[in-house]
This record gives structure tokens, C-alpha cells and sequence, in this order.
């Protein structure tokens, strides 16, 4: 049974959140006792005017002293994560992280308020230092300042103190890119487990492993959604990473196609040309052409690079930094034989109808991956992404069958190996946002 101590700056209660702690484990994991803190006093108050405000906050500080302290007595239930929703860029402030301080903790949740990002430098100033094992970070500002100029990425700004160095597992959701990647004071020397989820997700994963070595040694478990296209150079980033991981054991890619964005048709931008056009178009194919969605899209579309591209000196990864290159081409080529656990959400489109040649090619030889003991394979019609999934990828019926057909024919064949692979269901986006227990 899972204890929740929640708190709040003012008599408001406060408001728990609708998701639980993002502890590894899943959704269904809990910790034995979470402290919850309310800060939204802190960062705006929409409070109705008829309530009053609580004795500041000295009393505040002493509930959370006091929780602490109960909870470290005979009988009691020590706590074990620290979830703090509301934050700001001052807040937590120092005499509330100084208030937590006993507290020791292995998860720490942090959310941000309007601000959108939160004050997680000052645990640097708690003692005695607490022994992290987790985190998750609801953010997209941070301490970083990626220069593009350095060469050396060793040399950038420090995004995090030294306090979350040896963190084992991490998970940040809407990050920028040029702000939140995880380069914490003396690099991350213990990082097991790594999730990060949409804005610059596929940037802060490149930057990330950029800054921190050792990631290629230590990282056992990756997870990225990805629903904005990433730059040409992360891609490349990312997938030099997957060629030379050493544990790399599960690797989860839930990707969508947004190149183009459905948008209001009264929006007018004169560096923005609004028609209808299907995706298909763009690449090459053909489609119907009596769509009645309006998108915005470049005035020159970009060139698509597919996956099966060959390898020239000058690029390795088979990517060309002038071109758009879609995170979810050429994986074939890059996937480590470490991997035992692989997962696909992406679309259904004609780069993956070409693309799957390809993975039937090499899943026909037994020596390709040859620990992998679970697929999730699953290509979906962007239209049925959701709201916020608008590109639009027209195949034909008939360019839809084939699809299918090579789809089951690739996973046929892994259920057929020597060694049987598994075939399963990718985990929803909601519940990507929780790692495995490491």
C-alpha cells in the first residue's frame, strides 16, 4: 500500500496529480511513501478571493519538517520519493529544499509551472546530499546554453549540478534542446536508464551522449518519442550512438511523420504558403487530391532521405546534412547486437513500405541481432495518431496491403528463429513516460 503526505504553501488544498510518480516500473508501480508538494502559491494565484492565505511560509517549512521527521520514527513509512509540482525558476526556493533536506529520497518529480521550467540546481545545496536513484523532469527550460561554436561538447555548459551525476535513471518530458539536455558537473557517471519525450527530444538524447561518454558503456535502457522532425546532425548523433552502445539491451521509438501541420486556414504568414496537399505528394508518391485539410507546409519541400541509402565516406550514417532524414529510416544498419528488446511506433507511410525490404532482408540472418527476445512492430496511419498527429501519408489500398503483408512477413520470420522472438504491443506514449525498473 502506497502513503501520500501532501502539502501546500496555503490553506488551498492541494491538488494531486492525476498521474502517479513516474518511478521506474511502469504505471502500476508506487513508491511506499511520497511527499507531494504543492507549490502553485508559488508561481501564480488563481485561488478565489473569499479564501484566506495560510500562515506563511515558517509553517509551511515546519509541516514538511515535521512529515519528515514522523516519518523516520518507529513504525513510521520512510519516505522514498520527493514529487514537487508547480515549480518555477525560483522555486523550490533554498529554505524549502534546506526543509527537505532529511527527507533522502531515492526518486525526485519535478513539474513546472507557467514558467515552464523549475528550480532543481538548489538540491545542490542540500545536506547531507541525497542518494538519487531517479528522476523525472516536466520541463522545457533548464541551466544549459548549448554553443554551437564548441567543438569539443565535453566543454559546454553544465546543465545540472553535481548532485544528479550518478543518477541511474532519468526521464525528461517536453526538454529543450538548447537548455535541458543532462550534462550534469563531472558527467553523468551511472546512467542506466534514459526516456525523453517530445519538443527536442531527439537533440537533448544527442547533446546528452555528446556530453557525457560514459553514457556509450552505461545506458541499458532508451526510450524517445519524437513527434517534431529532429535536426539532420541528432539523427546522425543518435544513431553513431546505437552502432557503438555496449549495453544497450531495450530501445523503444515511438516516432510520428509531422512535416506537415494542420493549422487554422485563416492563418496568413507571407513566409508560409497554406494549401491542401498530401504528404505522399511531397515524397514522390501519389494521392487523392481531393483532401479538404489545409496544412501548412514549406514553400519548397524538403528531400527525403530513405534509409537504404549507400554509405559514402563523407557520411556513414548514410545521412546528408543538407536533407531531412527521418528518425525512423536505416535502423537496420545501426541497431547493436546487445539489444534484447526492440520497439517501433512509427508511420505508415512510403519511406517504411521501401524501408521494410530491408528489415525482412536482415531479419532472415540469424547472426542479426541475435539476442533480441521481443519485437513491437507497429506502423500507424498518421491520421489515427491523434489530434495533434495532422501529416497526412496517403498510400493506396493496395500500397496498404503490401505494407501489412511485409509487416507480418518480417515478424513471422523473427517468431520462426532458432531462438523464438517474441511479438508484443508497443507501450502507449502515456506509459513510455515510465521506465523500466533498472
Amino acid at each position: 500500500m502506497s502513503l501520500v503526505t501532501a502539502l501546500s504553501p496555503t490553506d488551498v488544498p492541494p491538488k494531486l496529480s492525476e498521474d502517479g510518480p513516474h518511478i521506474p516500473g511502469g504505471p502500476d508501480a508506487k513508491p511506499k511513501h511520497e511527499l507531494y508538494l504543492d507549490l502553485q502559491a508559488y508561481t501564480w494565484d488563481p485561488r478565489p478571493a473569499e479564501v484566506p492565505r495560510g500562515k506563511d511560509d515558517p509553517e509551511f517549512l515546519l509541516a514538511i519538517r515535521d512529515a519528515i521527521f514522523n516519518s523516520r520514527q518507529p513504525g513510521g513509512v520512510p519516505i522514498d520519493a520527493v514529487h514537487i509540482t508547480c515549480c518555477s525558476a525560483n522555486g523550490p526556493n533554498l529554505p524549502l529544499w534546506e526543509a527537505l533536506a532529511d527527507a533522502q529520497p531515492s526518486h525526485l518529480e519535478m513539474v513546472s509551472g507557467w514558467d515552464e521550467t523549475c528550480n532543481y540546481a538548489g538540491l545542490s545545496k542540500v545536506q547531507p546530499p541525497w542518494n538519487l536513484k531517479s528522476m523525472y523532469m516536466g520541463a522545457y527550460e533548464g541551466n544549459g546554453n548549448w554553443d554551437r561554436h564548441l567543438e569539443d561538447a565535453t566543454q559546454q555548459r553544465h546543465s545540472f549540478p553535481a548532485c544528479y551525476a550518478s543518477l541511474e535513471t532519468l526521464v525528461l518530458d517536453y526538454p529543450s534542446g538548447h537548455y535541458l539536455y543532462f550534462y550534469p558537473v563531472g558527467g553523468a557517471t551511472n546512467l542506466k536508464s534514459l526516456t525523453i519525450m517530445e519538443n527536442d527530444a531527439a537533440m537533448v538524447f544527442a547533446r546528452t551522449v555528446d556530453c557525457n561518454p560514459k553514457l556509450v558503456e552505461t545506458l541499458k535502457y532508451l526510450t524517445l518519442g519524437c513527434s517534431i522532425p529532429p535536426e539532420v546532425e541528432s539523427v546522425r548523433r543518435m544513431k553513431r550512438f546505437l552502432k557503438e552502445a555496449k549495453r544497450l539491451a531495450i530501445l523503444e521509438l515511438n516516432v510520428e511523420d509531422r512535416k506537415i501541420y494542420p493549422m487554422d486556414p485563416d492563418f496568413k504568414d507571407e513566409d508560409t504558403l497554406i494549401e491542401v496537399v498530401p504528404l505522399s505528394f511531397l515524397e514522390g508518391g501519389t494521392g487523392p487530391s481531393n483532401s479538404s485539410i489545409a496544412h501548412q507546409v514549406w514553400a519548397d519541400p524538403p528531400e527525403i532521405i530513405e534509409g537504404n541509402e549507400s554509405l559514402d565516406e563523407s557520411d556513414e550514417d548514410g545521412d546528408d546534412g543538407d536533407l531531412e532524414v527521418p528518425i525512423y529510416t536505416g535502423l537496420t544498419n545501426v541497431l547493436p547486437n546487445t539489444l534484447q528488446s526492440f520497439s517501433l511506433s512509427g508511420p505508415a507511410n512510403s519511406i517504411m513500405l521501401k524501408e521494410l525490404d530491408e528489415w525482412i532482408l536482415r531479419a532472415r540472418d540469424q547472426s542479426w541481432l541475435p539476442n533480441l527476445r521481443s519485437i513491437a512492430f507497429r506502423l500507424v496511419d498518421p491520421n489515427l495518431q491523434g489530434e495533434m498527429g495532422g501529416a497526412t501519408v496517403y498510400l493506396t489500398r493496395k500500397e496498404k496491403e503490401k505494407l501489412e503483408q511485409k509487416t507480418e512477413e518480417l515478424l513471422n520470420i523473427l517468431r520462426q528463429r532458432s531462438q523464438p522472438v517474441e511479438v508484443v504491443e508497443p507501450r502507449p506514449s502515456t506509459e513510455l513516460r515510465y521506465p523500466f525498473i533498472v
